[in-house]
């Protein structure tokens, strides 16, 4: 049974439940309603069955790893270090740590020992850019003191949290006072996922229009990126943009990103009001990026929204209901646990 737009049912009204949530509620009133990231992450474990693993980051602001599945240690294992999204204001919401829990149980079930690692970083307003990066910065740094080669950390985030992991690599190359670095030695991560990344914060009003136009199709609404963003921005100096804003920054910004990375996998929807955005920083890392040093996808799910993949997770789907573009970050992330 089709739901709106030729959808399943269940998808249909998962898309509009969800929406219709994060569009009408301001800041505070969104971290109150929507719980806390450790909170969310908790549920879900339990609910399959899971221990609850949770490691301290040692930072003051208070971050932390949180695993689904086997807390990994030493050479040849794997480990996907996911940074969720939320627009840097409200936490990891179960949708997301539902596919990739589903995701790490498929895995495991053939024979591709994984597991994911869910960072619980600080939230604006109560941090500023750039704290949730250093916090970042430190889960790898504790997942390399657990003996993880970085050729087996793949980092993966959705809007806010695929701004982050964009934000890591940049910092790399172009080290930012007071955070602390990251060298890699010469090893590249084993790859980045990046789910409707959210790469153009500030709004204008042809960018208003251009996300406007999708409104109607998409789970947030332009306005209410506009509010967020404006939120995020307000305490970022000027000459720090670029990191936050990878498009906006001078030519071969993001030339040497291969050299960190052997693999990006970057998702979007069709009909997300941040699709031309994602396509603006998808041109420039192929304009910037030689994709012979480093394997560039990019996807758009057919009549997709905004983080598509976890919304077969609202309400509980059948498999082969669900959208393509969950099955693209499965084979994707698959391949490196071959």
């Amino acid at each position: 049974m089709l739901g709106l737009g030729r959808k399943p049912w269940k998808r249909a009204i998962g898309e509009r439940g969800f929406g219709y949530v994060v569009n009408i509620l301001k800041t505070r009133q969104l971290q109150v309603v929507l719980g806390t990231t450790q909170g969310t992450y908790e549920g879900q474990v339990k609910k399959t069955q899971l221990p609850v693993l949770i490691d301290e980051l040692g930072d003051l602001d208070g971050g932390k790893l949180m695993w689904i599945g086997k807390r990994r240690k030493g050479r040849g294992e794997k480990v996907v270090l996911y940074i969720p999204g939320g627009g840097f204001i409200f936490p990891m919401q179960e949708p997301g740590v539902a596919f990739w829990g589903h995701l790490q149980a498929q895995f495991e079930h053939e024979g591709k020992p994984a597991s994911v690692a869910c960072l619980n970083y600080s939230l604006v307003p109560t941090v500023d850019f750039p704290t949730p990066l250093v916090q970042v910065i430190l889960a790898i740094h504790h997942l390399i003191s657990l003996d993880i080669a970085i050729s087996d950390i793949h980092l993966a985030g959705d809007s806010a949290g695929a701004n982050i992991v964009v934000q890591v690599l940049t910092h790399i190359l172009h080290p930012l006072p007071g955070v602390p670095q990251l060298k890699l030695n010469g090893e590249k991560l084993g790859s980045v996922t990046l789910i409707s990344p959210w790469m153009i914060l500030s709004t204008t009003p042809t960018s208003l229009r251009s996300r406007a136009q999708y409104d109607s199709t998409d789970i947030l609404k332009a306005k209410t990126i506009q509010y967020w963003g404006d939120q995020v921005l307000a305490s970022v100096p000027s000459r720090q943009i670029r990191y936050i804003e990878p498009t906006k920054a001078p030519p071969g910004w993001l030339t040497d990103i291969p050299t960190l990375v052997a693999r990006m996998l970057v998702i979007a929807g069709e009909e997300e009001c941040l699709i031309e955005d994602i396509r603006l920083f998808v041109a420039k890392l192929n304009s910037e990026v030689d994709t012979k040093e480093m394997e560039l996808v990019y996807f758009e799910q057919p009549m997709g929204v905004h983080v598509d993949p976890y919304l077969d997770f609202v309400l509980p789907m059948r498999e082969e209901d669900m959208a393509e573009s969950g099955r693209v970050v499965r084979k994707w992330i698959g391949r490196a646990f071959e």
